[in-house]
């Protein structure tokens, strides 16, 4: 049991292709915190690293994934301007490397309004959704070989329209939430 934690999530297949480290981040700092689960359960004690940018208090909301092969972390943070990307040792639950953040990058809106993330299936593109309450909301594909970054769609609606959650499917697209529409969005050649 881990207090003062975000919503943020990851479970990340550990290198020895048994075990899964559990990830999540803390609020009012930059610590991620790192569980190992085994076979016996999850560990009793957690590892932590101060990694990145600081999470504000309020800053609880948005996605936390993983590339394929779980050497990276991206995190979105809905109220401030963060999507962030950070190294991940799967063989042993170390996270470090020098931050990069793409909210800051792509935008100068201190609210940044970040919250879906996905990888391509190849771990080159990193996806980001910013759901823009009250403005279009926009969905971004992020080269992270060399930083460059394409707005993909923006779609204006109804106050309470916003892009949400993006997930790879068995398929190999990625499917988008779309509040207040009966439709997902897709990508499908990631």
């Amino acid at each position: 049991h881990e207090s003062g934690c975000s919503e943020k999530i990851a479970l990340v297949p550990n290198s020895n292709q048994m075990d899964v480290w559990l990830i999540t981040h803390k609020l009012s700092n930059n610590n991620y915190v790192v569980y190992d689960i085994t076979a016996s359960g999850i560990s009793a004690t957690s590892q932590t690293y101060s990694v990145g940018s600081i999470f504000q208090w309020n800053d609880n909301s948005g996605y936390l994934k993983a590339n394929k092969s779980g050497t990276q972390l991206a995190v979105a943070v809905l109220w401030g301007n963060i999507c962030e990307v950070v190294n991940f040792n799967p063989a042993t639950g170390i996270v470090s490397g020098n931050a990069t953040n793409y909210g800051t990058i792509i935008t100068s809106d201190l609210n940044g309004d970040w919250y879906g993330l996905e990888f391509s299936p190849n771990g080159q593109y990193l996806y980001a959704a910013r759901c823009q309450f009250g403005a279009p909301a926009s969905l971004y594909q992020i080269n992270l070989i060399d930083n460059s970054y394409t707005l993909l769609s923006t779609e204006s609606g109804p106050v309470d329209y916003y892009y949400g959650a993006l997930e790879l499917g068995p398929d190999g697209k990625i499917y988008m939430a779309k509040n207040t529409s009966p439709y997902l969005g897709v990508i499908n050649d990631p």
